[in-house]
């Protein structure tokens, strides 16, 4: 049996760069079983592969050097499970996260290929919506003689109110609108509000709401002031009015966000979730 190994030799076998043999030596994880005085070249024993063989898979597992030296260092099995328990916690975590990426992902696919969806301007249609949070400013006591100006206020103010608590938000926009004026054809907001991913844990009534689920009779409009509400009324007129609506935006530009098409949806009756 060969007694000893130059570091690529090494490195080969055991499927590895010299450069982490070296940096395994740098940390006291596994010094070289010699060191040729004369040359420097340093030289492993069949007997240290296990332990750069058991170094490798624990630092695929995401351990870190200094976590790998204490439990070599302690040969404590303990010590070990309760690392790995750790990064098991560590991973999950991270799973969570990337999970919650993926789900953004989704809803802004969904978002952006809304518009792509087959509807005819003006015509009522039926839709489902599960319970759904929104982070509110009202707009009428921010409301100015220009409008640009209290949508100014109104969205700063959300947006200040979001970043400071770093509360998870979906990107759409919208106003709560008084239904009886929709109906009417008209457009008066009463507030102003940005989705929530999910309900806070610090839940506050003063600047945060929630919209029902159930069925929503929705109308497409070219822009939010471009209401033809005549069939909509229609329904209601055998049906009890909500006070109010919702006015969704839905962004067909990435510069000009002054003439995006709104989906108007007013609540019909709950349902059990679908």
């Amino acid at each position: 049996m060969k007694n000893l190994y130059t570091i690529s030799e090494t490195a080969k076998i055991l499927s590895i760069s010299s450069q982490t043999l070296r940096k395994y030596s740098n940390a006291d994880l596994v010094k070289p079983q010699a060191i040729n005085p004369e040359t420097g070249y340093r030289y492993y024993s069949f007997e240290q592969f296990h332990i750069i063989d058991r170094i490798k898979y624990l630092r695929q597992l995401g351990m870190s050097l200094n976590d790998i030296k204490a439990i070599l260092t302690s040969d404590n099995l303990d010590l070990l499970k309760e690392q790995l328990k750790k990064r098991k916690l560590d991973l999950q975590h991270e799973i969570k996260v990337l999970q919650d990426e993926i789900d953004d992902v989704k809803w802004y696919m969904k978002y952006f290929s809304y518009l792509d969806m087959v509807r005819l301007p003006n015509v009522p249609y039926i839709r489902y919506f599960p319970e759904r949070y929104i982070l509110v400013i009202d707009y009428q006591s921010e409301k100015t003689e220009c409008e640009n100006d209290t949508i100014e206020r109104v969205e700063t103010k959300i947006i200040r109110l979001k970043n400071q608590k770093n509360y998870a938000y979906r990107r759409q926009w919208g106003y709560l609108v008084d239904t009886p004026a929709y109906l009417s054809n008209q457009f008066v907001p009463k507030k102003y509000f940005i989705f929530l991913k999910h309900k806070p844990q610090d839940w506050h009534s003063e600047y945060m709401a929630i919209i029902p689920e159930g069925l929503y009779l929705c109308l497409w409009c070219p822009k939010k002031d471009q209401i033809s509400a005549e069939m909509v009324h229609t329904f209601y007129e055998s049906h009890p009015v909500v006070s109010d609506s919702l006015a969704l935006e839905y962004e067909n530009s990435l510069q000009n966000y002054k003439s995006c098409p709104y989906e108007y949806q007013t609540f019909i009756k709950k349902v059990d979730g679908q």
